[in-house]
């Protein structure tokens, strides 16, 4: 097998550890009433959708944290270290893929954007944990090999 794609397949292979780390490891931190601490991972947040009966923003969250991000991982380095003429399914989808890899940042902004929220209340405080920058950094990785070989094939 050869891989013709090297530094692509690179940063798809670091950004599959690091999207594991981040769905698993803390995102936030909340803290209420300076009493309350509660910490949660983007797989705590999905789960907690579920639990709640939300299932359309679950499906929505679960899709672009979860599905998305691997199969745009496992796509990638697909075309890495395939061969050239395993390529022409992944040559038709990589333009989808590739506009809908900006919108993997989503889980990101949203998780921000809570955090400043909370930041602004008086009886609440949030911080962004590792898990949340490792996500990002698989996002943003993922998205760059994904640009790099929609340019090539």
């Amino acid at each position: 097998m050869m891989v013709r794609y090297k530094f692509d397949a690179a940063l798809l292979a670091l950004a599959l550890p690091l999207l594991v780390a981040g769905l698993l490891l803390p995102a936030v931190s909340v803290s209420s009433l300076w009493i309350f601490n509660d910490t949660f991972s983007l797989t705590d947040g999905a789960l907690q959708l579920l639990r709640e009966g939300e299932y359309l923003l679950f499906v929505a969250v679960f899709f672009f944290t979860f599905v998305f991000p691997v199969l745009k991982i496992v796509a990638g380095l697909a075309v890495c270290l395939g061969s050239p003429g395993n390529s022409r399914l992944f040559r038709r989808l990589f333009p989808a893929m590739a506009a809908l890899s900006k919108w993997s940042m989503l889980d990101v902004f949203v998780v921000a954007i809570i955090v400043v929220m909370l930041e602004g209340s008086l009886l609440s405080d949030a911080d962004a944990r590792f898990g949340l920058f490792l996500f990002a950094g698989s996002v943003v990785l993922s998205t760059l090999a994904i640009q790099r070989l929609k340019s090539r094939i």
